[in-house]
């Protein structure tokens, strides 16, 4: 699929959708923008892990 996003020529497939036509640079940027969301959803679902067990060790202190 990326390399039919990769060539010149936009062309529609078999169901008759267009193939949305970029650049190699713009591909590329897009997956670094995708990774570095990625990473910050990985830092806060950390973060809310750590949270939460920290809430459950209070709850078990407190009984």
């Amino acid at each position: 699929m990326i390399k039919k996003l990769e060539q010149k020529s936009c062309q529609k497939d078999r169901l008759g959708d267009d193939f949305v036509c970029i650049s190699k640079s713009e591909l590329k940027m897009l997956y670094q923008k995708i990774k570095e969301y990625e990473d910050l959803i990985q830092g806060y679902r950390k973060s809310l892990q750590e949270q939460q067990s920290q809430v459950l060790k209070n709850n078990l202190r407190l009984r």
